[in-house]
């Protein structure tokens, strides 16, 4: 309700400014008389609600303390280079000979906040634009923001609808003393927003304490996070880190289209989710090249690439690889890709591949693990992953998880299983490639795993454990896989030996026949020669 009244409330502020008129203020380092204003802010408190804020290439600086916003969580004034209460668009990359074109690459506007206080604070019933812009030196440090969290170390938006777009987020801070931080580089609290087309680096949640969201933090807000870059960001370098990249924590979030690299949950303690953590948050993780992000550096970790805790989500067409769900061989490693913990999440077409869980003897998972989860899986390519313990492929660990068109290839580490099945799990499997691994599947004492429709391949033993294995056409040969491991080439064993299971198309979105479908992930369709035309036969009477 308090975001529809948000959102409804900045879209009767732009109607009014649309008839009234609109004003475009010019903003240079050099101010009057090459420009109108020295500063943003000078611009931002002389405009009204539909203005537009043009700003030269160059280094700003400067902070101003002002009187806390209604309903913020901290101190009785804050401290920012831009306070914004306004809807206004405000725009980087322009010269004070050309206010006509922007152009942040060749141009760069960059509000540097110095450490000494946030870029930019958004709040109450506005909707402005961000665009064009270098924001950089955001240290939200004893400004509080959350319950007792720093929080928004570039950018804090509170009760506000904000577009963030095309700009560089970059060396900022939410907290560095007390009891952490959240938002490294930006932060929403019961807000809505569109960020797109960013880069998003090397920002941190915390330095002391607990940090969530290295990159962006989300706490009951909504966005849309498509086409941005979030990269070498860190959740807590002093304690326990959730979200290297983005955290989301009773939030809805569409994040789509993004590069998700290099992030670090935590380097000094436990890490859950090392690129993305969703707490209680129904999102649609959809899209998204997930790769070379760590839960923790130096203790447990909870999901290298992604950690979804508590939340009914939707992961779809990602590419989730070579991310570590913990660096330290002589910790608690769980799901290299993806950790699920009480999640009945979806995933759909996801390639989970060269991920590592731990390498040591308590790593279990290496593409992902499943825990007390009843997740769908559909269409999964888990191929090539690695963990020093059981469930070197995928690791169920209690729940009722369903996998339907599944391919599970050349995990090793540990096991060496591709699947393994422990705490009462009953696992349903449909259609599913099983290759290549020292163990295909281990089932504990006290689990069910029921297989109907599976191709055995080159495996050092197809079935292990004490559980129950019950299982129904099962065929027995060579998958003849693509290069990439897990699409399927002519000849493959695969082709039409599975039955109907409901799906209509494959991991590239192919369609499956209603009948004889493909084993595995892919569905084979033969490639079609170019230059080629074949004409329907037509015979004469």
């Amino acid at each position: 309700i308090l975001l529809i009244v948000v959102i409804l409330a900045a879209l009767e502020v732009n109607l009014l400014a649309a008839t009234t008129g609109a004003d475009t203020f010019h903003v240079c380092p050099a101010g009057p008389p090459a420009c109108d204003y020295g500063s943003v802010q000078a611009a931002v408190d002389a405009a009204a609600s539909g203005d537009t804020i043009k700003v030269a290439g160059g280094h700003f600086t400067g902070v101003q303390e002002r009187p806390a916003p209604a309903g913020y969580e901290g101190p009785a004034s804050v401290r920012q280079m831009v306070y914004l209460t306004k809807t206004v668009t405000i725009e980087g990359g322009y010269a004070t000979n050309d206010w006509t074109t922007s152009d942040p690459v060749a141009r760069p506007t960059t509000l540097d906040a110095q450490g000494q206080g946030r870029v930019l604070l958004i709040a109450g019933q506005c909707s402005p634009v961000i665009r064009g812009l270098r924001l950089t030196g955001g240290d939200a440090s004893d400004l509080g923001g959350t319950l007792s969290t720093d929080a928004g170390g570039a950018i804090y938006v509170l009760a506000a609808a904000a577009t963030v777009e095309r700009c560089l987020i970059d060396a900022n801070v939410a907290g560095t003393t007390g009891w952490g931080g959240a938002g490294g580089g930006m932060f929403l609290s019961s807000s809505a927003a569109s960020i797109r087309d960013n880069t998003i680096r090397s920002n941190t949640a915390a330095t002391t304490g607990e940090g969530f969201g290295g990159g962006l933090s989300l706490y009951l807000s909504e966005a849309t996070v498509s086409g941005n870059e979030i990269r070498d960001n860190t959740a807590s370098t002093g304690d326990w880190g959730y979200g290297g990249g983005v955290d989301l924590y009773a939030s809805a979030a569409t994040v789509t289209g993004n590069q998700i690299l290099g992030n670090s949950a935590s380097t000094a303690d436990q890490g859950y989710g090392g690129g993305l953590h969703l707490e209680e948050s129904a999102a649609n993780i959809t899209g998204n090249t997930i790769r070379g992000n760590t839960g923790s550096t130096k203790n447990e970790g909870y999901g290298g690439g992604l950690s979804v805790n508590g939340a009914s989500s939707v992961v779809r067409d990602n590419t989730i690889q070579a991310n570590v769900a913990t660096a330290s061989s002589t910790s608690y490693g769980y799901g290299g890709g993806l950790d699920l913990w009480k999640a009945d999440a979806a995933l759909k077409r996801n390639v989970i591949r060269e991920n590592v869980a731990s390498a040591g003897v308590w790593g279990f998972g290496g593409g992902l693990t499943l825990a007390d989860s009843s997740a769908v899986l559909e269409n999964s390519a888990i191929v090539d992953n690695q963990a020093g313990g059981h469930g070197s492929g995928l690791y169920i660990g209690g729940g009722a998880p369903t996998l339907v068109h599944s391919t599970i290839a050349r995990n090793q580490g540990g096991d060496g299983t591709g699947l393994y099945v422990a705490n009462s799990s009953a696992a349903v499997l449909t259609n599913t490639v099983l290759a290549q691994q020292t163990t295909a599947i281990i089932a504990d004492a006290g689990t069910s795993t029921k297989l109907d429709g599976v191709l055995w391949y080159s495996n050092g033993q197809d079935r292990g454990g004490a559980g129950s294995i019950n299982m129904s056409n099962a065929t027995t040969g060579n998958p003849a896989f693509a290069a990439d491991g897990y699409h399927i080439l002519a000849g493959s064993a695969a082709i039409d030996a599975g039955s109907d299971a409901g799906l209509a198309d494959d991991i590239d979105g192919q369609s499956r026949p209603n009948k004889l479908p493909d084993l595995g992930a892919d569905e084979y369709w033969p490639t079609v020669e170019p230059n080629h035309i074949y004409l329907p036969l037509v015979r004469g009477r």
